[in-house]
């Protein structure tokens, strides 16, 4: 007989190996101007309300192969500050994190996945999540 905790340990191992994280992740393309590049804008929205985007490693967008874009960095950009009160060492709920592209990547909808890591501040955690993600680009 299975004891009732290993039977619920193999139920969930399937769902823990999904790679998925528990935000919805958003991209939208922003065209570039005189002063900057284009960039892709991600928003993340957490399950839970003590999950936090880490901005150190910074979240990364990864292309389906063929999709070319040049990274670039915003004049005096090199990373986002957050003008919204809290910890420095993580994105703000709702705070928009930009990459910016020297070269728009290829027109149409691009599906690509985000990469990042985020931590629960209660429960003193971090993992690595990653979320699909649909980008219309002109």
């Amino acid at each position: 007989m299975i004891s009732r905790a290993l039977a619920l340990m193999i139920l969930a191992a399937p769902l823990a190996g999904a790679g998925e994280a528990p935000f919805l992740v958003t991209a939208q393309w922003e065209p570039g101007s005189a002063k900057r590049p284009g960039a892709v804008v991600l928003r993340f929205s957490p399950d839970a309300e003590d999950l936090r985007v880490n901005r150190v490693p910074a979240p990364r967008l990864e292309w389906p192969q063929g999709v070319a874009a040049v990274p670039a960095s915003a004049p005096g950009e090199t990373r986002p500050v957050s003008a919204a009160p809290g910890d420095p060492q993580y994105l703000a709920d709702g705070e928009a994190y930009r990459l910016y592209f020297a070269t728009s990547p290829t027109s149409g909808v691009v599906e690509g996945k985000v990469v990042f890591f985020y931590c629960s501040k209660n429960a003193g955690w971090c993992k690595k999540g990653v979320s699909p993600v649909s980008l219309a680009l002109p």
